[in-house]
């Protein structure tokens, strides 16, 4: 990268990638990680993960995460 002696700044070069984001990898339904319910025994000792979250603070809708990417071959 070569600077210009006279203004002293460099020339820009913006970052470029070949390959596609996660969101174009995704499939639309899929998830890629199936989070298990709370053993009955644990959600006695430390309740359901939600009842002491502030409603304030709690979801109105799912976040828009990508799907579970297709399987490239």
């Amino acid at each position: 990268m070569g600077m210009n002696m006279k203004t002293k700044l460099r020339r820009f070069h913006q970052a470029t990638w070949d390959e596609p984001i996660i969101f174009e990898l995704s499939r639309k339904g899929e998830r890629g990680v199936l989070v298990p319910q709370a053993e009955k025994g644990i959600e006695d000792v430390v309740g359901d993960g939600l009842s002491k979250l502030p409603r304030k603070l709690r979801r109105k809708t799912p976040p828009q995460l990508p799907s579970s990417p297709r399987c490239r071959s």
